[in-house]
């Protein structure tokens, strides 16, 4: 039998609170009950048949993949739901992200544990989905908590989405605060003005992106900058690897900033402005972004204006 149904629907029967929740907001009602999308548009239904259907069969599990943003005050109301309203869930948070979601569920358990130091990431990132879909697999909701967006740099999450899919489960995503977001706010750039550009840093340098100067470009981790099994100590970091390569594009006195985004509701964000010269040499972690202002406005084509004017300018067929 389908207990999470079954009580749900006793609930709403006689439960005037519930009630009164679920006609002020039946999509939020349901998913904070638990519900599957199969369940909630048998309930919207009000088909008898179908509920009843569903009624008999155990519950099929599913997995949400969530966002906690980069400090506590990012954590949004929707993702409280999806914790609160979980059977399990997993988290990879820091110890301040963490605190601020163990009193929204007694059965929250953390992931970090998997991270042996005798393990390639590849077999972290199976060890961690194996540890969500293990549970979804026998009929119950996952939630799994992870630090900033769970979509930007967070490659266990992306594959767990993959995998719980091909077994037949239902999975989803939920934005948080990116990192990138908060660079946006703290700098005071709007990516739409010259256009942005955004690369993981060892990405950029193996694989010889190009790029436009005349746009502002992004490149995330270069604290971790190098090749699997190249020591992380080098003094450097691979930043005069990447100097050297900025500057083929770039004067030596070109202004770039270190960026880390605050982890703390009361702490700034770091912001380090520093010229391509005296970047081989800083000290960066896993979390500085290096933000390369464009060089140069770009130039519009006045032949691309004058094609776009003229379509604007054509007569229109009458309707």
């Amino acid at each position: 039998m389908n207990q999470r149904l079954a009580d749900f629907l006793i609930d709403l029967a006689e439960n005037a609170a519930v009630r009164a929740a679920f006609e002020r907001d039946p999509a939020g009602a349901m998913a904070q009950a638990g519900l599957s999308a199969a369940e909630q548009a048998a309930v919207r239904s009000r088909d008898q048949r179908q509920i009843r259907l569903l009624l008999s069969r155990a519950p099929a599990g599913h997995l949400t993949v969530v966002g906690a943003g980069i400090r506590p005050s990012h954590l949004t109301p929707e993702i409280r739901d999806a914790i609160t309203g979980a059977d399990r869930v997993f988290h990879q948070l820091p110890p301040e992200l963490a605190a601020g979601i163990q009193p929204l569920n007694p059965r929250i358990e953390s992931l970090l544990d998997l991270y042996a130091s005798d393990r390639s990431p590849g077999a972290v990132t199976a060890a961690i989905v194996e540890r969500l879909l293990a549970p979804a697999r026998a009929g119950d909701s996952v939630c799994a908590v992870f630090h900033g967006h769970p979509g930007v740099l967070c490659y266990s999450a992306g594959a767990a989405i993959r995998q719980a899919r091909q077994e037949g489960l239902e999975a989803a995503m939920l934005p948080g605060v990116s990192a990138e977001d908060c660079l946006y706010a703290d700098l005071g750039i709007d990516p739409a003005t010259h256009g942005a550009q955004s690369y993981e840093a060892t990405d950029f340098l193996v694989h010889r992106r190009r790029f436009d100067v005349r746009s502002l470009l992004l490149l995330w981790q270069v604290g971790g900058l190098g090749i699997s099994g190249r020591p992380l100590h080098h003094p450097d970091h691979g930043l005069a690897v990447l100097a050297e390569t900025l500057r083929v594009h770039y004067p030596p006195d070109h202004r770039i900033a270190a960026y880390e985004a605050a982890a703390d509701d009361v702490s700034p964000p770091s912001v380090r402005w520093l010229t391509l010269t005296e970047l081989p040499g800083q000290a960066v972690s896993p979390f500085t972004t290096l933000f390369v202002p464009p060089l140069e406005r770009p130039v519009a084509d006045p032949d691309v204006i004058a094609r776009l004017q003229a379509d604007a300018d054509a007569p229109r067929d009458p309707q």
